[in-house]
């Protein structure tokens, strides 16, 4: 019940999506959670075993927010976030357009894995742990340094599949998590990982409240520099390299405009020498 992969067509692919009934076996069942859910349905009356749906990322955030009440309904006992992601290979732009997947002439949209699966699988299975927390969680997808096996599991999984990892890592990258969670579990005091599954949790919200915590924040939390640091336009042009309304330059220093600041942090991430930071300002 994953990814739209291994489809002749994409035609073939949205008939079946389209008639919810004629899909092609296994490959897009995923994007038609109607069908997912008789499935989940069907299967739980034949066996006692957990049921864990492995969920595709192409359904989107929208789509598997309209999905999970009926996966609850289904009974589904856990589910499985996420799975690969549809990409094309990039065209060689110095062989003429040819594709750069190798040994190939021709080229297609691929299953894809890798770090940059990662955030989709943040994003999934917070969604899921906010909406449907009586469903168990298993992430993967991307989670390629052992940090990235706490975040995850402070978003909400219970379980964390490393196969990103070990292939851009080697087979002992298991073993480097493991040792990696017992001494961080050691530094911060955590006695299980219990303590710290879904913990991240109570900080998301809808969108519209974070928008009044930012809203608050304009005008107050602004760009400063640290003219110890700061090197110099004439010796740096990062800050004036940027689209950023309150920096500019006077007599050869980088200033900021207080008033027109809004505290997006790109100068802080842009800056090569350590020279800018947010700050709170009580005007």
């Amino acid at each position: 019940m994953g990814s739209v992969i291994m489809m002749e067509s994409a035609n073939q692919a949205l008939k079946g999506i389209m008639s919810k009934r004629r899909l092609p076996s296994g490959a897009i069942i995923g994007l038609v959670p109607e069908a997912v859910a008789e499935l989940i349905k069907a299967i739980k009356k034949k066996i006692s075993v957990p049921v864990i749906v492995k969920i595709t990322p192409e359904l989107g955030f929208y789509g598997l927010l309209g999905a999970l009440p009926l996966y609850q309904e289904a009974g589904v006992d856990g589910l499985t976030c996420n799975h690969t992601i549809m990409t094309i290979a990039p065209p060689d732009i110095y062989n003429r357009g040819k594709t750069s997947f190798p040994f190939f002439e021709k080229t297609t949209w691929w299953s894809s894995l890798g770090p940059w699966n990662r955030l989709v699988s943040y994003r999934d299975i917070a969604l899921v742990g906010r909406h449907a927390p009586d469903i168990d969680l298993e992430a993967c997808g991307g989670l390629v340094i052992p940090e990235h096996a706490i975040e995850v599991m402070m978003l909400g999984a219970k379980l964390v599949q490393l196969s990103s990892g070990i292939f851009f890592n080697g087979l002992s990258y298991p073993g480097k998590v493991i040792d990696f969670l017992k001494k961080y579990m050691e530094e911060q005091g955590y006695n299980s990982v219990n303590e710290f599954i879904g913990l991240g949790q109570k900080y998301i919200t809808e969108m519209g409240e974070v928008q009044k915590e930012y809203k608050a924040q304009v005008g107050k939390l602004i760009a400063q520099i640290d003219y110890d640091a700061c090197i110099g336009p004439n010796a740096c042009n990062e800050c004036l390299d940027m689209f950023c309304l309150a920096t500019y330059e006077e007599d050869e220093v980088v200033k900021v405009n207080q008033d027109l600041c809004c505290g997006c942090n790109l100068c802080v991430y842009r800056c090569p020498n350590g020279a800018r930071s947010l700050v709170w300002v009580d005007k």
